[in-house]
């Protein structure tokens, strides 16, 4: 009996001893996991969490290390068969024991190294996880720690509040820490639970009910403070606040708060957004803040709101918009001299640049050390052509910035300045400016923008050089400079700089624009010049100036269709623009369509009256239609409005040529040589006027000189070519019309030619 009883009881206890650990190692591995999930998952695990994974994972070690030095099962198994005989069975049986201790003793060994890597990754990537910012702006409130909290519903009031007001935003989350930080505990505490639970924003406050009057104290805290994130009042920063307690019974206490807690946390959103360069969010939560009922908020001034909403409009392009913000910023505060700085660039937008320079002249008086307000005045100047007081302004704004600032840029970064475009007699420039900071890179490439629209190309290229030097990673130093290398003929430095700037900024069609110039006009590349202007046009379809370049070309290499399309195209984006009436009306006439080209110069001097140019261009249409009169009266005002344009000079002499009246022909190309002595046309046409006089030996001198300035001019080989034959000099009458020939596109020209050498062949 005894031998049963202690046979069931060996039994028994070998069964405990052989599920215990499989019990264990599951309890530990359910403790392990479960603080690991409770440390990524749960915001508030603390130091119940760490204990649990700790337990777990030193359970589980624990267990392993039994298993693997000091599990001994083979004892047993020879305490046994030295009483049980060995049958194939058996041995078969213990052999399948030793592969499987094997296996789990291998499976404690790999545990005792895994165990401790894993838990050590997991340490590590929960770290990792918790420095990480949130995907979501949280907005945290505290409980708000007072008498009677469920009675007064202060928290619930303000909560609901920001759960309303921020309800059309997915990325936003109002949260509810569902304790109080008291008075005592303060802004560290409220900051640490903060930073724990990822939030943007934390309020929390108190208040007390001794008698009639009610303190009350708020605490707004921004833990992840955007750009430009102006100081908030006292009163967001717990000063105490005194109510009447009948305030706080009829909820009007409640509504003020929570009304003042959302207008905050909207406007700290719309900050957000407009540091990530989101104008449209930006406007969206500025213009939620303002509909809170808080115009006396003591906390932000609206101007703020204002100022900041009128600033993301403008970078929206709604200029409109923008200058109705600003004037409200204004008003509410009339020394802003910030929001004066900035409706500068409205009025420039605008072309008012007497109130632009009003604003910036009050700005600098308000606040004389601001270097914004300089910089910007300084653009005024440059826009108008004062480039003198500009680069003075320039100058003065390099040393009111402070030093921190020379080491940085803000450019495209965080939306902060705005990039123009300056046209002059050079070409094209970018200038920025700038509306809410200013740095030395910016300043710099407006000095050296300054220096080139005075066409001090040396000065201009030292400043675009200190520009890159401090920025060498923005694009627009480097597009200035390149402008500087093409007006200096400069092309393959300015190819290098325009390479650079699209390498900078891949999308900039400005550059592609300015690299097709260097290609058509400094190689003779028009393939390369188009397809960059394709690229430009692609990425910038509603460029006028674009359409309008790539219909100059196609009409320089007689593909006239093609330019008249483009022309076209160019019109119904900028119906006004006399410039492109003038430069289709010219591809009519070189299509010798001169009744259109009047037609167009016609509208190009309704909408421009004092439009040299197109007088100088209808006189030429005129001319080839053979009403000189006409065309001598259009050059005639072309030199009235412009007594310096050489052109004009020359067509006159041309047209005085056709009517015979050689003196006076002479006299004003004359004159045109003295205006522009290196211009191969004018030569041509003297020539023209000596062989119409039958002085053609002077002709050829003169045509001679007109080649050697241009070789290619096909014009002169034609009109040598006539000379020649006049003269009697037949060979070389035949090589100048075959030259010709090989240089000209013009169909008419070639038609005209081809006639003049079949009759030299006839003769």
């Amino acid at each position: 009996m005894n031998d049963r009883n202690d046979s069931s009881s060996n039994s028994l206890w070998t069964f405990l001893n052989q599920i215990s650990a499989p019990i264990l190692a599951g309890i530990s591995l359910i403790s392990g996991v479960y603080g690991f999930v409770k440390l990524f998952v749960d915001k508030d695990a603390g130091l119940v969490t760490l204990i649990s994974l700790a337990i777990g994972v030193l359970l589980l070690l624990g267990i392993c290390l039994y298993y693997a030095r000091f599990w001994k099962p083979e004892k047993q198994d020879r305490g046994r068969s030295a009483f049980e005989p060995l049958s194939d069975e058996h041995v078969k049986a213990q052999a399948k024991k030793e592969r499987q201790r094997k296996r789990v003793r291998r499976s404690a060994v790999a545990g005792l190294i895994l165990i401790p890597i894993l838990s050590f990754s997991g340490v590590v990537g929960w770290q990792y996880f918790q420095s990480l910012p949130a995907k979501d702006i949280i907005v945290l409130v505290a409980e708000f720690d007072g008498p009677d909290p469920k009675t007064y519903g202060v928290t619930e009031k303000v909560i609901n509040q920001l759960r309303q007001a921020t309800k059309n935003y997915a990325d936003v989350k109002v949260e509810a820490l569902n304790k109080s930080i008291t008075e005592q505990e303060g802004s560290k505490i409220a900051r640490t639970v903060g930073e724990k639970r990822k939030a943007t924003i934390v309020i929390w406050g108190w208040y007390r009910n001794p008698g009639e009057v009610v303190p009350l104290s708020v605490n707004f805290e921004v833990l992840r403070s955007p750009k430009d994130l102006p100081e908030l009042g006292q009163t967001a920063k717990g000063n105490i606040q005194q109510a009447a307690i009948a305030d706080l019974k009829s909820f009007t206490l409640q509504t003020r708060l929570s009304n003042e807690m959302s207008y905050l946390s909207l406007f700290t959103l719309g900050m957000a957004r407009r540091a990530a360069g989101d104008w449209e969010g930006a406007i969206a939560r500025f213009s939620d803040a303002l509909s809170q009922k808080t115009a006396s908020s003591s906390s932000l001034n609206q101007s703020l709101v204002y100022f900041y909403r009128g600033s993301a409009y403008l970078l929206k392009g709604d200029s409109d918009r923008a200058l109705a913000d600003l004037n409200q910023a204004i008003k509410r505060q009339p020394n802003f001299a910030e929001a004066h700085a900035i409706r500068v660039i409205v009025y420039v937008a605008k072309g008012d640049y007497n109130r632009a320079l009003a604003d910036a002249n009050l700005a600098i008086k308000l606040k004389p050390d601001m270097a914004l307000a300089y910089d910007n005045r300084g653009l005024i100047y440059l826009t108008t052509g004062d480039y003198d007081r500009a680069i003075a302004d320039f100058n003065q704004t390099l040393k009111l910035l402070p030093a921190a600032d020379h080491a940085s840029d803000s450019i495209h970064a965080d939306g902060s300045q705005l990039g123009t475009l300056k046209l002059n007699d050079s070409g094209v420039s970018v200038v920025n400016f700038a509306l809410s900071e200013v740095s030395d890179y910016l300043v710099y490439n407006n000095l050296g923008t300054a220096y080139y629209a005075k066409n001090d190309f040396d000065r201009a290229l030292e400043a675009l050089d200190q520009a890159i030097k401090l920025q060498p990673d923005r694009a627009f130093a480097y597009f200035n400079r390149a402008s500087v290398y093409f007006s200096q003929k400069n092309y393959d430095y300015a190819l290098s700089d325009l390479n650079q700037t699209l390498k900078v900024q891949p999308d900039l069609a400005l550059a592609y624009l300015k690299r097709a110039s260097v290609y058509y006009i400094g190689k003779g590349d028009s393939d390369r010049a188009l397809a960059d202007l394709n690229q430009a046009i692609k990425l910038q379809p509603s460029s006028a100036l674009l359409h309008t370049m790539r219909g100059e070309i196609y009409s320089d290499i007689s593909d006239y269709d093609r330019a008249l399309l483009n022309y076209d195209q160019a019109l119904k984006l900028q119906p006004n623009d006399a410039e492109i009436y003038h430069d289709r009306g010219l591809t009519y006439a070189k299509k010798g369509d001169y009744d259109r080209a009047i037609a167009d110069y016609n509208r190009a001097l309704k909408l421009k009256p004092g439009y040299a140019k197109a007088y100088n261009s209808r006189g030429v249409s005129y001319k080839r239609k053979g009403d000189f009169d006409r065309a001598i009266a259009d050059y005639d005002q072309a030199i009235k409005l412009k007594p310096d344009e050489a052109g004009a000079y020359n067509n006159r002499g041309f047209a005085y040529a056709e009517k015979g009246n050689f003196d006076r022909a002479l006299a004003d190309i004359n004159q045109a040589l003295k205006l522009s002595p290196n211009e191969a046309t004018i030569y041509d046409s003297r020539g023209f006027a000596y062989a119409r006089k039958g002085n053609y030996g002077r002709a050829i001198t003169d045509y001679n000189q007109a080649l050697k300035l241009k070789p290619d001019a096909d014009y002169a080989y034609y009109h040598r070519g006539m000379a020649y034959r006049k003269q009697g000099s037949k060979a070389q009458a035949i090589a100048d019309f075959k030259r010709t020939l090989e240089l000209t596109q013009d169909p008419k020209k070639r038609q005209d030619t081809e006639k003049q050498l079949q009759e030299l062949d006839r003769s």
